[in-house]
């Protein structure tokens, strides 16, 4: 063993001489790593710290949410409802606990800086559920979320930084929210998140159902349970099933049809990214073995160069295994090297990854170079440099001594040498023209994405939300009338031309689903009741979102609290339910608010409120003054200019209605629209930048190739040349060879790519994954690319002076 460390040091510091006499060399396959190893471990440590590490809960694999489905509804999962989470939880016997929790905003006052802040109201046992303890005194006492219990509240560590500047006599210190004062009772550790997600908490207090008067037809509640030890994911399915289904023959009228799902906290959470993050993992992939084909393809070459040296050792007494040795600690001294560079290149990525991010990833910020991440580097270096420095070394190794002492070297025996580099170059660019068409496909699907008309005109409008304490207003006429008038009062600013208010902005990821029944057509026994989205507005919110009337009218002035109950509904629940008939004038009741008919008034058209990937849902519009809530959004609409420019007036508007209202959520209609395209387009603009290293890649292994071959039959483009043959001809046979190997490697890549387009076909929109266009447009820039890569060295074949070329072989 220390004959063999000492000879391992040999080989090492020789190495580093060989590899310091060809700096240029050394560096090209240095920065090639650096590359392709910086690129993955940059994307490795997203995945580690979205889809690898487990939660920050004891025991995290144990914890599940519990949604509601209905098929008949599509498959989108509901919140829950109150009443069937009391039930589930006293009937259940595979979860240790459940609890129940529901977030919303409230305005934080009587602290030095009073502002809005993210609550989370919970059961009293959700601490448990979670297995989390405070940092600084307790988390909720049993009985503590039930009628009559004190106001209590545990804030997070950085509220208590941010607003109390760490006091340790935070405890029992009295806080306000909407009016309402609670007393701390705890603060929990750094980094604890719940929810863990873009909504998470900045303080929790009790939820009490009984309170809220919550009805079982309402799915507002979300929850979370621990498993008990033994007991499965699939147990847990079926035992709510179970008790799912004795809820809906207890109650029909608000449970048929209805069933549960329950899934991992964390598969939950990462579900709507693990696709993206995949197919980002296996292109960063495709880019490292590509770097390292070119590795190899330099080592090959270089090896060419050293037949002298490696007949002379052997000559000397080296046997071919001591030879390998050498050569393969070489490979992976520069694929260690070119790893810690790639350590800080990954570091950039990172950084820059995170700065392009939509906000709805989670996790994200979590990512950084740490020691697990610092470990898959390692291993991928060591693998790269001895898996891709084999077949080089074994090559090398291989010497027919007579003729290298000699340095003779002949036409037939180059050809065989370079079949192996040619080889390389067909992979690579097999694989660069896999991740060119992936990021091809996603290009194309996002400007189709892009091209969806939301169904609103999203220039020159800004948008705000404000949310009215319920410690002040307490009556429904309140919310109204102050709604009324701080309209009133913007509508009159100079630069603007008109303004609206909504519940639920599109695009937002708000929503509030009622059923619905038609007057003249009452659900036959059994059949569950139909549903539509909801939506409260002002008379003047469709003019200025840009929403067109197709039939009847808009709500007017005349539509007051007082006046008869009406309704607009969108074109697709007019389709759906009144298929061959003008809905104008029917008449539906809706399962919210008075239950009381409304009469349709008017059709609008089709608005985006989801996503603008997602499909149009039946929705219906009532006037807010007749169904009031105590929080809008409102929408405002210059005539041009940058929109946010009216905040500060749009502000002193509302601060002149209630100084203590504050407005929150400030955005244009086009950064609300962007957002909604946050995840689409990052993952599309990080594969689009890693297709095209892989091009430059891959390009410069038909570069690096050719040029070698240029070299190496230098004598025989002499010969051709002394005997005739006319520039034109050396760059034909030049470039003809290097688009022969591109032509195969392209062949190749798009068979592999009609194999692999079930992976990318659920991130696309509007184009298949095997769109004809797109293939034949990245397929003809490869071409380009590679015709470009190719003259180079063709041209520099055609200028080798015969007489020249001759004298030197």
């Amino acid at each position: 063993m220390r004959a063999f460390a000492q000879d391992l040091i040999k080989d090492v510091r020789y190495g580093l001489r060989t590899l310091l006499k060809s700096p240029g060399f050394t560096a090209v396959v240095i920065l090639t790593f650096a590359l392709g190893v910086g690129a993955n471990t940059a994307i490795f440590s997203l995945v580690d710290a979205i889809l690898l590490r487990p939660l920050p809960f004891a025991d995290a694999d144990r914890l599940m949410m519990v949604w509601e489905i209905n098929p008949q509804k599509g498959s989108k999962q509901f919140n829950a409802s109150g009443p069937n989470f009391v039930d589930w939880k006293s009937q259940s016997a595979a979860f240790e606990s459940l609890s129940a929790y529901q977030t919303k905003s409230y305005a934080l006052t009587n602290v030095p800086v009073p502002e809005r802040v993210r609550a989370a109201t919970v059961s009293a046992n959700l601490f448990d559920t979670l297995k989390a303890r405070a940092a600084v005194g307790r988390t909720f006492l049993e009985g503590e979320d039930r009628p009559g219990s004190d106001s209590v509240a545990v804030i997070s560590h950085e509220l208590w930084r941010r607003t109390f500047n760490t006091d340790p006599q935070v405890e029992g210190r009295a806080i306000t929210l909407n009016g309402r004062s609670y007393t701390v009772v705890g603060v929990m550790p750094p980094g604890f998140e719940f929810p863990p997600a873009a909504d998470r908490a900045a303080l929790w207090i009790p939820l009490d159902l009984v309170a809220n008067n919550l009805e079982r037809s309402s799915h507002q509640t979300q929850v979370i349970g621990r498993l008990k030890p033994g007991v499965t994911e699939q147990q847990a399915q079926t035992e709510l099933d179970t008790i799912a289904g004795r809820l809906e023959q207890q109650y029909p009228e608000s449970n048929k049809g209805w069933r549960t799902r329950v899934v991992s906290l964390h598969e939950n959470l990462v579900k709507d990214v693990k696709q993206s993050l995949y197919l980002l993992f296996g292109a960063v992939g495709l880019v490292l073995l590509i770097a390292c084909t070119n590795v190899a393809n330099l080592l090959l070459a270089k090896a060419a160069t050293r037949q002298g040296e490696m007949a002379l050792r052997t000559a000397l007494g080296a046997g071919r295994g001591r030879l390998i040795r050498q050569l393969l600690t070489e490979s992976v001294l520069l694929a260690v090297v070119g790893s810690l560079l790639g350590l800080l290149l990954a570091y950039l990525i990172i950084n820059l990854l995170i700065t392009l991010s939509p906000p709805d990833i989670p996790r994200l910020r979590d990512a950084g170079i740490d020691t697990r991440v610092m470990a898959f580097t390692l291993l991928v270096s060591v693998l790269t440099g001895l898996g891709f420095g084999l077949a080089p070394a074994l090559k090398a190794s291989r010497q027919d001594l007579s003729g290298a002492m000699k340095g003779g070297v002949r036409t037939a025996v180059v050809v065989r040498r370079s079949r192996a580099r040619s080889l390389l170059v067909v992979a690579e660019v097999a694989l660069s023209i896999v991740l060119l068409a992936g990021a091809g496909l996603l290009v194309k699907s996002l400007v189709r994405l892009q091209e969806v008309k939301p169904g609103f005109k999203a220039d020159n409008l800004l948008t705000l939300r404000i949310a009215l304490p319920d410690y002040r207003y307490t009556e429904e006429s309140q919310w109204s009338s102050t709604f009324q008038e701080i309209l009133g009062r913007v509508k009159n600013l100079p630069g603007v031309q008109s303004a609206g208010a909504i519940s639920m902005l599109p695009l937002t990821g708000e929503n509030l689903i009622f059923d619905i029944t038609r007057d003249g057509q009452p659900p036959a026994p059994g059949e569950p009741k139909s549903s539509a989205n909801f939506r409260a507005v002002d008379s003047e919110y469709f003019g200025t979102m840009g929403i067109p009337v197709t039939a009847g009218r808009s709500f007017t002035e005349r539509d007051a609290a007082q006046a008869p109950k009406v309704v607009v509904i969108n074109e697709t629940m007019a389709k759906r339910f009144w298929p061959q008939e003008n809905p104008v004038g029917k008449r539906i009741t809706i399962g919210y608010g008075q239950p009381v008919p409304r009469e349709i008034v008017g059709v609008v058209g089709d608005v985006r409120q989801a996503a603008l990937d997602a499909d149009v849902q039946a929705e219906l519009y009532v006037p807010y003054v007749q169904t009031p809530m105590p929080f809008m959004s409102v929408v405002v609409r210059t005539p041009g200019g940058e929109p946010t420019d009216i905040v500060p007036a749009v502000r002193n508007q509302v601060a002149a209605v209630d100084k203590d209202l504050p407005i929150y959520g400030v955005r244009s209609m086009r950064e609300v629209v962007a957002n909604s395209l946050g995840q689409s387009r990052f993952r599309t603009v990080v594969l689009v930048v890693f297709a095209g290293l892989a091009l430059v890649l891959a390009m410069l292994g038909v570069y690096g190739v050719l040029s070698y071959l240029v070299t190496e039959r230098r004598h025989e483009i002499g010969i051709r040349m002394a005997l005739g043959a006319r520039q034109s001809n050396v760059i034909m046979l030049v470039v003809g060879r290097g688009m022969t190997l591109t032509a195969l490697g392209l062949g190749v890549g798009l068979l592999i790519t009609f194999w692999l387009s079930p992976i990318i076909v659920g991130l696309l929109y509007g184009v298949g994954s095997n769109d004809p266009l797109t293939l034949a447009g990245v397929s003809a820039l490869l071409l380009l690319t590679a015709l470009l890569a190719c003259y180079v060295p063709a041209r520099r074949a055609s200028r080798i002076s015969p007489l020249t070329a001759i004298r030197h072989e």
